[in-house]
């Protein structure tokens, strides 16, 4: 899942890539912290692969579907150097844009 793997070789072509998917309020957040987290990756050599090991729709109209993700992300880091299974929970609202369904509000309850 784009919005929760990232590389520390590709961090640049990762955030473009969740910026690309992404609309509204979500877009508008991820982009004015995008900097700081970067910052924050790169200080602690930061990695992490996330796979959505379940998804469930919570509601849905035609041009809007609110969906909630399990996620499995593995991640390591310079203070944790050996792989670290974090799951997680993310409730995400996305909208039809122009043909393309987008990130609009991402939420981890």
């Amino acid at each position: 899942m784009t919005l929760t793997s990232v590389s520390p070789g590709e961090l640049d072509s990762n955030f473009d890539a969740v910026l690309d998917g992404a609309t509204g309020e979500f877009k508008e957040m991820y982009a004015q912290s995008s900097g700081e987290l970067r910052q924050l990756l790169v200080d602690n050599n930061a990695q992490a692969e996330g796979v959505v090991v379940e998804a469930g729709v919570k509601s849905a109209t035609t041009d809007r579907v609110e969906v909630l993700l399990f996620i499995d992300q593995t991640v390591t880091n310079s203070v944790v150097p050996e792989p670290r299974l974090d799951r997680s929970r993310v409730t995400m609202t996305l909208e039809l844009v122009d043909g393309r369904w987008l990130a609009s509000q991402v939420d981890l309850p």
